[in-house]
């Protein structure tokens, strides 16, 4: 009994190990089929690494620059294809002759014998529409005339801007205006530059209390939801200073604010702004009103407009801010700000795209920043730099409403823009090396205005004195 078993049991291990052997074999014979087949084919199937799983190497995030294989090979298929058009331009010519030829015989045979000196496009010697049509389209290459060979369509990326005007439909004098633009923006950059040793501002100490709430406010701004700011500040932080920045509110909002202890309502200077940041409507005011808060104050925690405190949490908030200058209290969305940035942005702001498309965007429920030395320098004049120049913040083109639904894991960009917060993502994350936890935590101390009414809780100061 127990031999019989064993037997079994030897002959299904053999089984399985034929199966095995036969599986290995099947899958080398089709490898094997595929690779003949490639190699038949000039080449035109290759082995694709991990690196281009899902990201289509001929799509619109193509970009050869960063293919190893397109790197050794891109030479060679470019003289591949200059040969085949040549080939093809001396058989077309060839056909166009004997066709000539023919057309010549055919007339002068019609004639009896005529003049031999007549020119061919003379008379009625003249070529078909349809050859003469041909020949345009010859001579012409890649202006043609609307009906061009399909050897047109090869791509030759030599740097003509004929090529790229016909094939890529560049604006080249939206490029001049770029290029001026950006210069202009990398000089204003440049000056704004600090040399510090970063060891020096690591765990910087200063009370909690000398840290400055900040919000801005228009008249479109719910008045209860910016009084239940002023409400939570001074219930959890008695001692501090509340700033609310004007963007536009009327005289008598701004003399009432005024009455509440430690509200200062400080002006925004819109005045003086560019053009194109009046626009309240698109988020793009928000690094002036950070760069004058710091300014005035040094040390601030800004909150978002009908957003208010519901927590006393700021403590782990503000060490966490004394390591590196700045703390973004939010949240991280489900795809990357590669998505929501318009591709002229990064003209002004150079980034790893690639790197960009890894890391999840984040949205900013509050801020608190230190003016120190390296946040001036790493971020505050790259951001407000960007935001003074138009391109930047704002390329020719860029909106708020997306063509796609923003959906988990996204990585494509969805034809919007998110103007501030985009190169908010930009810089801190190249900053930061792309390691978010460094300088991004999740939010739990504030809320989104909730409808109550708390005007009547708010401390009222008369006079200075009682401030």
């Amino acid at each position: 009994m127990l031999l019989r078993k064993l037997r079994k049991a030897l002959r299904l291990k053999k089984l399985v190990h034929y199966a095995v052997i036969a599986i290995v074999v099947w899958i080398s014979c089709r490898l094997y089929i595929a690779y003949q087949a490639g190699q038949q084919q000039g080449g035109r199937y290759k082995a694709y690494g991990p690196r281009d799983i899902g990201r289509g190497r001929e799509g619109p995030d193509y970009d050869e620059s960063w293919d190893i294989d397109n790197k050794f090979n891109h030479k060679d298929k470019h003289e591949s294809g200059k040969s085949r058009l040549k080939e093809k331009d001396r058989d077309d010519e060839v056909h166009r002759e004997n066709k000539d030829k023919k057309s010549r015989s055919d007339h002068e045979e019609q004639r009896g014998g005529g003049d031999q000196d007549e020119k061919i496009g003379g008379g009625d010697n003249k070529i078909p529409d349809s050859d003469h049509k041909k020949d345009n389209v010859m001579q012409f290459g890649e202006e043609g005339a609307g009906e061009g060979r399909s050897e047109d369509k090869l791509s030759k990326k030599d740097g003509s801007k004929e090529e790229f005007q016909v094939e890529n439909k560049i604006d080249w004098l939206l490029e001049e205006e770029l290029q001026k633009r950006r210069k202009l923006f990398l000089d204003d950059v440049a000056k704004r530059a600090e040399e510090y040793d970063p060891n020096d501002f690591k765990d910087m100490q200063e009370a909690d209390d000398h840290l400055a709430f900040i919000t801005a406010a228009t008249e479109k701004t719910s008045w209860t939801a910016l009084l239940q700011f002023i409400y939570s500040v001074q219930y959890f932080y008695p001692s501090s200073d509340i700033g609310v920045y004007d963007l536009g509110l009327s005289d008598e909002k701004r003399r009432q604010l005024t009455t509440y202890c430690r509200v200062s309502v400080n002006p925004s200077f819109t005045k003086l702004w560019p053009d194109h940041l009046t626009d309240l409507t698109k988020p793009m005011w928000r690094p002036m009103i950070w760069q004058m808060g710091l300014a005035h104050y040094g040390h601030i925690i800004f909150v978002e407009p009908e957003r208010y405190l519901h927590k006393k949490n700021m403590k782990d908030y503000i060490e966490h801010s004394r390591r590196y200058g700045i703390t973004v209290v939010g949240r991280k969305l489900q795809y990357s700000p590669f998505v929501v940035t318009h591709p002229e942005m990064y003209y002004f702001l150079n980034v790893d795209t690639r790197k960009l498309q890894r890391v999840n965007m984040f949205d900013v429920s509050m801020i608190i920043m230190h003016n120190s030395q390296p946040v001036r320098h790493d971020f505050m004049r790259h951001l407000v730099s960007c935001t003074l120049e138009e391109y930047c913040i704002t390329p020719p083109g860029s909106r708020q409403q997306c063509d796609n639904r923003l959906y988990p894991g996204s990585k494509k960009y969805a034809n919007c823009h998110r103007y501030d917060l985009s190169a908010v993502n930009i810089l801190l994350d190249k900053w930061f090396g792309f390691k978010q936890e460094d300088f991004l935590v999740k939010d739990i101390a504030t809320a989104h205005y909730d409808g109550k009414d708390v005007s009547n809780r708010i401390k009222v100061c008369k006079n200075r004195e009682e401030i």
